[in-house]
């Protein structure tokens, strides 16, 4: 007997067993540690894919943001382009035929110019008093060629 009172046989035996014991329990905290790193990238996984997700929405989100702002910007484009355009037809009423005077209106005497006016006079007597004068005598020197 041993001093801890057992056959020599059954302490090595009891040692034995205790060291298989102690292996299995070694195995089985591997295998539970191996289990916990197994979960451990499985949920490393998963946030990854989340934050992939959640990557992509928040692209998609910036992307119709920018969307609605192009579209807002062309739309304020659009918007000055028929104001300027309205802008420029009001200026050009005046050309237009309907805005014209009625043919009953009376020019200023000074504006009044007829054939029979400017025959009198020649280019050489024109002075800076009748301007007119000189510019038919130029359109008679120059003949129907100049009002084509």
């Amino acid at each position: 007997m041993t001093p801890a009172g057992c056959p020599v046989g059954a302490s090595k035996e009891a040692e034995l067993r205790a060291q298989e014991q102690r292996e299995k329990g070694k195995i089985h905290l591997e295998e539970g540690e191996q289990e916990k790193e197994e979960e451990g990238e499985e949920e490393k996984l998963k946030e990854k894919k989340e934050e992939k997700l959640e990557e992509e929405k928040d692209e998609e989100e910036e992307e119709k943001k920018d969307e609605e702002e192009e579209e807002l910007e062309e739309e304020e484009e659009e918007k000055v382009e028929k104001e300027e355009e309205e802008d420029t037809r009001g200026d050009l009423s005046a050309l237009e035929p309907s805005s014209w005077p009625p043919e009953g209106n009376i020019l200023p005497e000074r504006a009044q110019v007829s054939p029979k006016n400017l025959s009198s006079g020649s280019p050489t007597t024109c002075s800076s008093h009748c301007p007119a004068q000189g510019v038919l005598a130029l359109l008679k020197a120059e003949g129907p060629s100049m009002l084509h």
